[in-house]
């Protein structure tokens, strides 16, 4: 799929979220309302792959969970589980398949952003996705 279509489907399941669900961004519901509905806006739109929320395997295997070697950024570094806000993929089909990993924090997160950064683009470098969006990009709607 190339760039301009990814980000046309993307820019359209957050347009939903917001004309359909301004009511989860303004009243400071949990990060995983919001994350759940804009998974449920971009599901329809990417009809040939699974769209997943907090998924943390890697293939097959069920004792294969997503580790990365993260830096200090991420609560001190080190090798760590990664639970990805939302990700584009195939089940089951190592690396060939992911095409979108998505890290989204609320604007009253108080978390640095380095950490979401460092953790997508290791996500890419080590399992393959074509594109990432983190949590500034998602909220200024520039990514890509």
């Amino acid at each position: 799929m190339n760039q301009q279509v990814l980000k046309s489907k993307v820019d359209a399941a957050i347009g939903m979220l917001f004309a359909r669900d301004a009511f989860l961004l303004v009243h400071s519901t949990g990060e995983g309302a919001i994350v759940a509905k804009l998974a449920s806006y971009m599901a329809p739109l990417f009809r040939d792959y699974d769209v997943d929320v907090e998924y943390n395997r890697q293939g097959l295997d069920p004792n294969a969970p997503k580790e990365l070697t993260l830096g200090p950024e991420c609560r001190g570094g080190g090798k760590k589980k990664v639970y990805p806000d939302i990700i584009v993929h195939r089940r089951g089909v190592m690396h060939r398949h992911n095409l979108l990993v998505v890290e989204v924090k609320r604007a009253s997160n108080t978390e640095p952003r380095t950490c979401d950064r460092a953790k997508i683009d290791a996500m890419k470098k080590k399992y393959g996705y074509s594109r990432c969006v983190d949590s500034a990009a998602f909220w200024a709607r520039r990514y890509f």
